[in-house]
């Protein structure tokens, strides 16, 4: 039955260089180390024959087959029983005088052996399991799952094996980068059991390990898809950690060939939100619950608390609602930073709006430290000072702090201090430009979070601005145009009031965003709750998400944040500092398309009427586009050009 399984420990476990396979039907009774020390002289199998048979297929091994045999074999193959056909003594059927040599290496005391009572039910078991799976993931079920590194006193090489839970865990995780371990990690932590797998089987292998020495935690690794997903109490529950896209396809089609109706698949990757929806359908027309679930906070928050944000089966989320409460971001006023945030693809979507928040955040930050910088001069020493205590006050954030951070560590290859030697080009991953994208689709208008996504593709055509700065230079363009007397504490201050407010757009936009999108997909989505869930553990976390929250309990409806009475105020006290800092940084040369877009923003909003008439007005000239009155209602039509011509006749 198992005649194949010998070929495959050299695929399963690779770093083996010799391994000595016996088969199911085969009872050792005396040493066998001779064989193992047996020099197959290049040769890639050796082989026995059949006690008192005459099957020679492996004849051609020559030397080596003679060697073998003859330690093997020997006077009546007394070092090694195998049984054959009817002979085979787990069978109803064997004979019994053969049975006795098999049942005293039996332990019953072993699970695999109660469960499958070594009758024709073990029999029947190994066959359907044969008829079902591939050999690899058979020989893998038997050495892994049920620990037969060890049987009847014989010690088998097979590599290294993997603690086995003694009763399924509460929840599996797949996806192993360093995203997927901290986050399992976490889990196992909290108390809750669980199982982990990587296509990569040396990362599951550095997961179990950290898992040892963090604490012993109750993590346990799994190489092979199957015996993970069966490890898993049911309704299994397995959360994914892979890239978006094709991969996350491929882990789904891997796993849910070997779960059950009723089983749960979590996507806690960057996704976009429409594949979400398209495998929540897929899944459940086989049965299968689906989340997409927006995880934030980088590396440290998936190990200590991170802001989660699942979306899709409300019927998914309670079957891992008390594993998400207690490994979210715990917030003192306000409880764990998670909740079902609604149907679909809404968990994606406002991950999704985060990151282009955070993009948007990021961008104003660059800003306020290139004035300050190259402006005010101000040292690292100097900037790491002021950005500290920012963070005491109405900046306090996680960007402000490693902000701070980031300018007190020192180059450890040179002089001087590292931020100044990272190249000037900044990387992106996606989801800012799908935020952008969205904010188009649905006219909803985002300049902040726009202008940091061309800032990124700016900074990307590093060599176009080295050659671009030296034509400008030949032409009497320096890096600053010119260097203006400044009073470092009043700029100071003033950049601080103008980052405060630049902010307060960028997250404006995010929520007008959001709400759009709920609106257009019907998902009722509750702004001040992802306000909430925002306040700890994700990147974009700070002190104002909290203002943020009671604005939308003051009022659901609320049309935008700049209008809150709270936040209006707050806008119009720091409105002088903001245009301050624009005018400077413009009349230096120095580019804040931030803050610049952001105070556009503002300024656009709060005015009554726009040039925007204009436009219309020649949207009618050329192309009969038709406009509205200010004085009665209806749509008009103008002959502009006949008239025009006709007044310059």
């Amino acid at each position: 039955m198992l005649n194949h399984l010998r070929f495959y420990p050299p695929e399963i476990y690779p770093k083996l260089h010799k391994t000595l396979f016996f088969d199911n039907d085969v009872v050792v009774q005396k040493e066998f180390t001779g064989l193992w020390r047996i020099d197959l002289d290049g040769k890639v199998n050796g082989a026995v024959e059949t006690c008192f048979g005459s099957f020679h297929r492996y004849a051609e091994l020559g030397d080596v087959k003679s060697a073998l045999n003859s330690i093997i074999t020997g006077r009546a193959c007394a070092a090694v029983v195998r049984y054959n056909g009817n002979m085979k003594p787990w069978l109803d059927i064997a004979m019994n005088q053969y049975k006795n040599l098999w049942t005293k290496c039996v332990d019953n005391d072993m699970e695999f052996v109660q469960t499958c009572n070594f009758g024709l039910q073990l029999n029947t078991t190994l066959a359907a399991l044969l008829s079902r799976h591939t050999m690899k993931s058979c020989v893998r079920m038997f050495f892994l799952r049920y620990g037969l590194e060890s049987f009847c006193g014989l010690s088998l090489s097979i590599g290294k094996s993997m603690a086995a839970p003694s009763k399924p865990t509460r929840i599996g995780l797949a996806g192993l980068a360093v995203m997927g371990q901290n986050l399992a990690l976490n889990i196992a932590e909290k108390g809750f059991p669980i199982s982990v797998y990587n296509r990569t089987t040396s990362k599951v292998d550095e997961t179990v390990e950290r898992a040892k020495k963090e604490g012993d935690l109750p993590l346990y690794g799994f190489h092979d898809p199957e015996s993970f997903v069966q490890s898993i109490q049911k309704p299994r529950v397995i959360i994914m950690l892979v890239k978006a896209g094709a991969p996350v396809d491929q882990t789904i089609k891997t796993l849910s060939a070997y779960m059950e109706k009723g089983d749960c698949i979590i996507d806690g990757g960057n996704e976009w939100y429409e594949n979400t929806e398209r495998r929540e359908k897929a899944m459940a027309e086989l049965g299968l619950l689906y989340l997409g679930m927006g995880v934030s906070g980088g590396e440290e928050g998936a190990r200590h608390g991170p802001s989660l944000m699942p979306g899709g089966s409300f019927e998914a989320y309670k079957y891992i609602e008390d594993i998400l409460l207690k490994v979210a971001a715990q917030v003192p006023d306000s409880g764990p930073c998670v909740t079902f945030v609604g149907k679909g693809g809404s968990g994606n979507f406002v991950k999704m709006v985060h990151n282009g928040i955070e993009y948007g955040d990021m961008q104003l930050i660059a800003e306020a430290y290139d004035v300050l910088k190259s402006v005010g001069k101000l040292s690292n020493e100097e900037l790491q000072n002021v950005f500290s205590e920012w963070n005491k006050g109405e900046l306090l954030s996680f960007l402000i702090e490693i902000t701070a951070d980031i300018f007190g560590i020192k180059d450890d290859k040179g002089d001087g201090y590292l931020v100044d030697k990272v190249l000037d080009k900044t990387g992106m991953k996606g989801t800012g430009k799908w935020t952008v994208q969205q904010a188009a689709d649905l006219s909803v208008a985002a300049p902040t979070i726009a202008s940091s996504l061309d800032a990124r593709f700016l900074s990307g055509l590093k060599e176009e601005r080295v050659e671009a700065a030296k034509v400008f230079k030949a032409g009497g363009f320096g890096e600053i145009l010119t260097d203006q007397v400044v009073d470092k504490n009043k700029l100071i201050d003033d950049v601080r009031q103008a980052l405060y407010a630049s902010k307060i757009c960028s997250y404006a936009q995010g929520m007008n965003l959001i709400r759009a999108k709920s609106i257009e997909k019907g998902w009722d989505l509750k702004l001040g709750e992802l306000a909430r869930i925002w306040k700890g553990g994700c990147i974009i976390r700070a002190v104002f998400l909290d203002r943020i929250k009671k604005a939308y309990d003051r009022n659901p409806d609320l049309a935008n944040l700049l209008v809150d009475p709270e936040f209006a105020k707050e806008i119009i006290e720091r409105h002088s500092a903001w245009r301050r800092v624009v005018c400077l940084a413009i009349n230096s040369g120095i580019s804040t398309p931030g803050m610049s877009s952001s105070l556009a923003y503002f300024d656009t909003y709060r005015r009554e009427r726009l040039p925007a008439n204009l436009v219309q007005a020649q949207r009618d000239y050329f192309g009969a586009h038709t406009y509205e009155r200010v004085d009665t209602e209806g749509s008009f039509h103008t002959e502009w050009f006949k008239i025009a011509r006709e007044l310059k006749n």
